[in-house]
């Protein structure tokens, strides 16, 4: 959805994608914890920074909307 919403926005650069590409890889990081060893303290961190990384991408995003309009 958020990425969705950049692309609608035109707010969407490189940081944007490298960030998106990052949430992807501690998924798969998590998927894979998930499926193998199943240590509970590597998925839950794997879990974690996905987390904040989505977190973060929001808040960049709501950055840019709010100030999209002001001069500077």
């Amino acid at each position: 959805m958020l990425v969705i919403l950049a692309l609608i926005t035109r707010k969407a650069d490189f940081l944007f994608v490298v960030m998106s590409w990052m949430f992807v890889a501690t998924r798969l990081f998590h998927a894979f914890v998930h499926t193998g060893s199943n240590v509970v303290r590597i998925r839950g961190g794997a879990f974690a920074v996905g987390a904040i990384i989505l977190i973060v991408m929001w808040i960049i995003f709501a950055v840019r909307i709010l100030f999209a309009g002001m001069p500077g």
